[in-house]
């Protein structure tokens, strides 16, 4: 299997003014670690789906021989060497050799697949709605310009992908928000994976207007919201999971006391899907041009009347493939604007 062999790490954060040193520290302490958290949970991921690729190996070792794996790795080895239908045909000798066929193949891999979709599913659970009393303060709204930012990004890739082409959108002064994901994998080996993670957020200094959680909406205006991808065969037998998503992220918190903190995300869109010993491409938006979306969150986290709370709305924004013999090309930008965000207090619920 190839080995990790590039990564790649920054982040930045600029919080808007009016706060004093030590509760802007504490809050830019709290947006790294929150980073940090989505580093370790891709980790899992990734883990995860190793896992699953090392399982089906096992099997596929047990079902084909040894023999046949090594004759299998030369041809693939030879790469350039062949054509597209020389690798396939040469491929099918030795399957042909060890009496196994492509449907023994895939009932073995097939599962592993499904199961390899479902983790990289990007499924959001619902926003938590705590039962509390009513929200009877006034919204208030903010939009551009906005005090402050933060945007971090993180790639991880095995030895023969590319590095990712990342390109960042964020403008405090006019909301602009979003980034956009190349990849490209030309030289198909055994094994690949690639992972691009892209968080872009604007943010504003808030003070409720009443002690408890925050319900709060965040509207887009969508630019741009195109993703594409292409996904091409070179054994006759080989697989892909191709992952491209975004979402809406809320993240709060108090200025003073760093336990009420939240990170909420809701979905604006989701493309998975797995191929197996056959091409794979699509090309797609999100949503329409000027389209304008509104994403609701509601805090589990109460915050004090007359606190400083910082509000950021953001777009985290990712492409994830896992492929074997195959090669791959993607493409998806994410241009948007930050519109507003409207806030009001919920009281606490009172208990007798």
């Amino acid at each position: 299997m190839p080995r990790e062999k590039r990564s790649g790490h920054e982040l930045d954060a600029q919080l808007p003014p009016g706060a004093g040193s030590p509760a802007q520290r504490r809050v830019q302490a709290t947006l790294k670690n929150i980073d940090r958290d989505t580093i370790r949970a891709n980790d899992g991921v990734r883990q995860q789906l190793r896992s699953l690729r090392a399982e089906y190996r096992g099997e596929l070792e047990d079902l084909l021989g040894g023999q046949a794996i090594r004759e299998l790795a030369a041809i693939r080895r030879r790469g350039a060497k062949l054509s597209r239908s020389q690798r396939r045909r040469q491929s099918r000798v030795v399957l042909d050799a060890v009496g196994v066929d492509k449907a023994r193949i895939a009932a073995l891999r097939l599962p592993s697949l499904a199961a390899g979709r479902d983790i990289l599913s990007g499924e959001v659970p619902p926003i938590r709605a705590p039962d509390e009393g009513p929200c009877a303060s006034p919204w208030v709204v903010y939009s551009a310009p906005y005090g402050g930012y933060f945007w971090s990004f993180n790639w991880r890739r095995s030895s023969n992908p590319d590095d990712p082409a990342l390109t960042r959108y964020l403008d405090p002064t006019t909301g602009r928000i979003g980034s956009s994901i190349a990849t490209k994998l030309s030289g198909a080996g055994d094994d690949d994976d690639l992972e691009a993670d892209y968080y872009t957020s604007l943010n504003v200094w808030h003070t409720p207007l009443a002690t408890g959680p925050l319900e709060v909406y965040l509207a887009f205006e969508f630019t741009a919201s195109s993703y594409s991808g292409k996904v091409t065969d070179e054994s006759g037998f080989s697989d892909a999971i191709v992952s491209q998503f975004a979402r809406a992220r809320l993240f709060t918190a108090d200025a003073q006391d760093p336990v009420q903190r939240e990170t909420q995300e809701s979905l604006v869109y989701n493309f998975i899907d797995t191929v197996w010993g056959d091409d794979l491409s699509w090309s797609r938006y999100a949503f329409k041009p000027r389209d304008r979306h509104w994403y609701y969150f509601k805090t589990a986290a109460a915050f004090q009347r007359g606190s400083q709370v910082l509000l950021e709305g953001g777009i985290r924004h990712l492409t994830w493939f896992e492929v074997n013999d195959q090669s791959v090309s993607t493409e998806a930008n994410l241009d948007l604007r930050l519109d507003r965000i409207m806030v009001r207090s919920c009281e606490r619920e009172t208990i007798l």
